[in-house]
């Protein structure tokens, strides 16, 4: 078994265990960790973000700011874009929470 498939084996099982939630962006759909009042560092600088979601670079490595991305069925954008971390197989998005579109209701 080559080191790639043995890989993306244990990534599916740290998903299944570990309390991933499902990630849709666009074509792309995975599994992900949301983090709510986390940190990252960007640019040099430690930076408090609101919900950072962790992901596998191969599926969402391309995302980029301003794209819709649903976690978990709740609308998200991209504050910034993935950055890669340890030995790149997983990036970190921080996300900004999209409130639904309320339609009005005439009575």
């Amino acid at each position: 078994m080559g080191w790639a498939t043995l890989s993306a084996a244990a990534n599916r099982v740290a998903f299944a265990r570990l309390g991933s939630v499902p990630v849709v962006a666009g074509v792309a759909a995975g599994q992900g960790f949301l983090d709510i009042n986390s940190e990252t560092i960007i640019n040099g600088e430690v930076v408090m973000i609101n919900n950072l979601l962790t992901v596998e670079t191969s599926i969402f490595g391309s995302l980029a700011y301003g794209d819709a991305i649903t976690v978990d069925g709740e609308a998200y954008k991209v504050e910034h874009q993935p950055k890669p971390f340890d030995d790149g197989s997983f990036c970190r998005v921080s996300l900004q929470k999209v409130d639904p579109v309320q339609i009005p209701v005439w009575i």
